[in-house]
This record gives C-alpha cells, structure tokens and sequence, in this order.
C-alpha cells in the first residue's frame, strides 16, 4: 500500500527543492565572482607593479644617456659659460636618476630582480665618481688625456649601467607576460568550475524534479485508492461497486459481454 502524501507536503517538497537550486545558485554565482575578482586584483597589481617598476627603469636609462650626452657636449664645446650650463643639467639629471632608483628599492622584489639591483648599486657606486670627476676635469680645463681617460671609464660603466637596466625591463616584461597568462588559465579554471557545479546544479534539479513527481503520483494513486476502497477492510466500497456495476451493464448493452454478479 502506498504511503499517503497530502497536498501540502507536495507543496512542501517542491518549494523545498527549488529553495535548494536557487541556494546552489547563488552559492554558484559567489564562488565565480570572488574567483573572478581574486584573479582581477593579483593581475592588477602585478601590471600595476610591473609597470612601475619599468617606467622607473627606463627614466634611470634616459638619465644615464643624457648625462652621457651632456658629458660629452661639453667635451666638444669650447665656450665655458655653455660648458657651466652643460654641467648644471648633468648634476640635475643624477637626480632624476637616484629618484627612479629608490622607487625600485623601495618595492617587493624576488631574487633574480634584487641580485639586478645589488649589480646595480655596485655599478652606481663605481660608475658615478667616473662621471662626477670627467665633467670636474671639463670644467677645469684639465689636460686632454686625463679627460679622455675618466670619459672612457665613464663611458663604459654607463654601458655596463645600460645593459643591467636593459635586463631588468626584460625581465618585467616577462614578468608581465607571466600575469597575464596565468589570469588567463585563471579565468578558464573559473569557467571550468562553474560548467561542474552548473552540471551539477542541473543533475539535482532532474532529480528533485522526479522524486517529487513520483511522491505526487503516489500521492494521487493513493487518494484513488482510497476513493474506491473501505479503509477498514480494504474492499471495494459502494461507490466502486455502483461504478464497476454500470460498466459491466454498458458494456454488456454495447458490445454484448455477459457479466456475473457472485
């Protein structure tokens, strides 16, 4: 005999079960969003970072250049007053330099980023005496061979400067280019995740679904049963008996059937 379930608790079952999807759902759509956003804010601030660091990087090369420009106009000028101006701008410029300097040390770094820095440092201590003493010597009107001698060592340290830097804006690049496609596999294991739980969604859904159709049709057979039966004993009750009665009679008028009646 199937178990009587009323109305109320098919209605029960229902807003039970679609409560449940509209639960998975919104849990669906948090997961995806936190991850989403998880994925934007360590992309941006790696781009972010990234991109400061190599701006700072290429405003140390142009400072470095342009002392090196300014260092050697001054050598082939012969007027002493643009030679002084000359001077004033080198100075200016090793500021600009130490500036974009200490925004680098001044950010997070791993290994291979701080031994370029450590290289860096080393080569700024050497580097600028060469500089400092080859535009005194300019300015001194000092003999030619000792210029040309600090303008030389000048000249390659700056080179020396210039590849260090060159390396670091390669490795932020790439850096960079890291971020971005780990977001990308980000986003893909986002989308991955949600297509699993939206499959998984759907599964419990059917299966929702068709136990509480299979708990309505016994529900349903169970009300015609007891329609149709006494519910002490278990027979056909009157009503049955009346309905059952004037089938066999129609069917015996119609397509002449006999019937017996015990």
């Amino acid at each position: 005999m199937y178990q009587f379930l009323p109305n109320d608790s098919v209605r029960r079952y229902i807003i039970i079960g679609f409560s449940a999807l509209l639960t998975l759902m919104l849990i669906l759509s948090i997961i995806a969003l936190t991850q989403l956003r998880q994925v934007n804010e360590n992309l941006n601030k790696v781009v972010e970072d990234t991109n400061t660091k190599i701006a700072s990087a290429y405003l140390m090369r142009d400072a470095i250049r342009q002392r090196a420009l300014f260092l050697r106009n001054a050598r082939l000028t012969e007027d002493p007053f643009i030679r002084d101006e000359y001077a004033i701008n080198f100075i200016s410029i090793a500021k600009q330099y130490r500036e974009a300097r200490e925004i680098l040390l001044n950010m997070e770094m791993d290994t291979q980023e701080q031994q370029i820095h450590n290289q860096l440092s080393e080569l700024t201590k050497v580097a600028q005496p060469y500089n400092d003493r080859a535009m005194d010597y300019l300015i001194e009107q000092a003999d030619q061979k000792i210029i040309d001698t600090e303008m030389s060592q000048a000249a390659r340290m700056q080179n020396k400067l210039l590849s260090l830097l060159d390396e670091l804006i390669h490795l932020e690049e790439a850096y960079a280019e890291s971020a971005r496609i780990k977001s990308q596999k980000g986003y893909q294991h986002t989308q991955y995740t949600m297509a699993a739980l939206m499959a998984l969604i759907i599964a419990l859904g059917i299966a929702i679904a068709f136990y509480i159709l299979r708990m309505a049709t016994k529900s349903t057979e169970h009300i015609k049963y007891q329609a149709s039966h006494d519910s002490l004993t278990g027979l056909l009750n009157r009503r049955e008996f009346e309905t059952r009665l004037d089938m066999a009679i129609h069917t015996a008028q119609t397509e002449r059937i006999s019937h017996a009646l015990l």
